[in-house]
């Protein structure tokens, strides 16, 4: 018996797509991922309850059929301990796996775009290791809305720009030339405030946007705005003056 190969055995199984649902405005969307949000046979939530789920709750806002569409939601360690992790997205993969292999179509949800920084690229390299058709639709990130929405350019020229993520170390993000985008710096928000405020005065200018998108949001276009209390979803922007 010829046994199959990759690409074959893939064909014959369902697909793990990971949608992007953008940064929290419902209309940031794109038309494909409402799209394969309409034809999924499944949605998978980062989140134990759907209530929970912040992309969830953007996704329903733009495609009110996902509500009537069954759902597994997962309960996702944050942790910087890789066993600990990749131990959770073995048993999360083999949760789904047999959904897989009846051909369903499967959705993970995830907010901005699943290839910044999400819980999905995990799940995906699991499911990639056993075979599995995997796809990615991309979702506006959370730093270019906010650069939108503060109407502050990301870049201009030859400018660079640095995504500095929570763990780094900011006082080396802040000697990298051109603009440094802190991801989810609400955590740091008083370090990160205070080193910005030692530079000298005038050497660079920032946007802030906290919670981009949604009912609460809050614009901070100065050091001396930012808060310094903690805060999940908040992107802040440095950029050099020229």
């Amino acid at each position: 018996m010829r046994s199959l190969g990759k690409k074959e055995t893939a064909e014959k199984k369902g697909i793990l797509y990971g949608v992007g649902t953008g940064p929290g405005d419902p209309e940031l969307m794109t038309l494909k991922a409402v799209r394969i949000l309409k034809e999924c046979d499944m949605l998978l939530l980062p989140a134990g309850k759907k209530e929970d789920c912040r992309a969830y709750r953007i996704a329903a806002a733009a495609v009110p059929e996902i509500k009537d569409k069954p759902f597994i939601g997962f309960e996702i360690p944050m942790t910087r301990d890789e066993e600990i992790r990749n131990k959770a997205f073995r048993r999360i993969h083999g949760e789904i796996s047999g959904y897989l292999m009846e051909r369903k179509t499967l959705a993970f949800l995830t907010i901005g775009d699943p290839a910044v920084y999400s819980t999905f690229c995990y799940l995906a390299d699991e499911a990639k290791r056993a075979g599995d058709e995997v796809r990615m639709i991309s979702g506006i990130t959370s730093f270019s809305a906010c650069s939108a929405r503060a109407v502050q350019p990301l870049a201009e020229g030859p400018q660079e720009i640095h995504i500095i993520p929570s763990e780094s170390d900011y006082d080396e993000a802040l000697k990298l030339p051109g603009t440094k985008v802190f991801m989810k710096a609400g955590g740091r928000l008083k370090e990160l405030k205070e080193k910005l405020t030692a530079l000298p005065e005038g050497s660079v200018r920032i946007s802030a946007v906290e919670n981009c998108g949604m009912e609460n949001e809050r614009v901070y276009e100065a050091v001396k705005e930012l808060p310094e209390e903690k805060t999940y979803m908040i992107v802040v922007s440095v950029a050099e003056n020229r």
